[in-house]
């Protein structure tokens, strides 16, 4: 079978949806011999679509494990505008501001726009929202007669992000829908979607590897002895609600003043607070934050077995795989 992938980024980038639709990818070859082409950004990460000092690889086409991967250059030259304008019409509520919201959102990608009628593929299959993408792949749909399948990974209480119409209207359209979960497939049919085409699917992970780890040599690598640790994993992203956990830390430490917390994730422009927030303690207290960034997936199972309680404090989550896997 020919399928088509569009997602926000792919490897390098990181994140849950991009490593996601990598596992996929990867497996529907391997098991079952699909030809996979997967379209996505150059960007490492999504603020890259509307922040034009983001570091971007090289578009181009290359194969990673068999999987065709088409990387197309983000536009970004308008985003402070569009950022004026969606805030402005977000605010005032004024027609249409849904779409000026996606199109803020990104990513604009002209270059794929214009191969979009040239797709072929049996089945095309997008996540996520609220990105522009997840519309690209309904036009390629609609131009190569092939069946939609969206992954949205919807998170309802972010207002700003998925209060639109256009993705209700979209997931309405498509020949099928996957849900991380019963509670989206039941917010979906009160949104008039069809329930019989929402798959309840999951987000799955591999146990024996977290299973097979004790975190002993990433304490020895780190120092921390038989210290208490606190461990987060994630993007270091507004929402994740890391800024929480640390203003909490000083409330911890008159309990146990030797406990260490592992911040485990990707920098993003948000960090700079999180900077601030590590600043402003005293010496003896910023040594006990760990931050370790940009680390390999195989990583993660020796940075969550290294701790004794797992934080997730993310004000939205779509499925929080990480909850998962500790």
């Amino acid at each position: 079978m020919k399928i088509a992938h569009f997602v926000q980024g792919y490897q390098p980038a990181i994140g849950g949806t991009e490593y996601l639709i990598q596992r996929v990818s990867e497996e529907l070859v391997q098991e079952y011999g699909d030809d996979v082409t997967v379209y996505t950004t150059n960007a490492y990460n999504c603020e890259a679509f509307n922040n034009r000092g983001t570091a971007l690889m090289e578009p181009g086409q290359e194969v990673i494990n068999k999987v065709k991967v088409h990387r197309y250059k983000v536009f970004n030259q308008l985003s402070w505008f569009l950022n004026v304008a969606q805030a402005a019409s977000w605010r005032l509520h004024l027609p249409r501001n849904d779409l000026v919201r996606t199109l803020y959102s990104g990513p604009i990608l002209p270059g794929l726009i214009a191969k979009l009628g040239d797709i072929e593929a049996d089945v095309i299959a997008a996540s996520s929202f609220p990105l522009m993408h997840m519309h690209y792949a309904s036009i390629a749909a609609q131009k190569s007669g092939a069946a939609l399948v969206l992954h949205g990974g919807l998170h309802p209480q972010d207002t700003w992000g998925f209060d639109r119409k256009i993705i209700y209207r979209l997931i309405n359209e498509a020949d099928a829908y996957i849900a991380n979960t019963t509670y989206e497939r039941d917010f979906l049919m009160g949104k008039g979607i069809d329930g019989k085409k929402i798959h309840v699917v999951g987000v799955g992970t591999d146990p024996e590897k977290f299973e097979q780890t004790n975190g002993s040599e990433l304490r020895r690598r780190y120092k921390l002895g038989n210290y208490p640790v606190i461990t987060f994993v994630g993007q270091q992203g507004g929402h994740k609600g890391i800024d929480t956990l640390l203003k909490a830390m000083p409330l911890v430490w008159r309990q146990a003043p030797d406990t260490r917390v592992i911040i485990a994730g990707s920098r993003t422009n948000y960090s700079a607070v999180l900077d601030r927030i590590i600043a402003g303690f005293l010496p003896g207290q910023r040594e006990r934050v760990i931050a370790i960034q940009d680390f390999r997936e195989e990583e993660k199972a020796q940075i969550i077995a290294a701790g004794d309680i797992f934080v997730s404090p993310s004000g939205f989550e779509s499925f929080g795989i990480t909850y998962l896997e500790a």
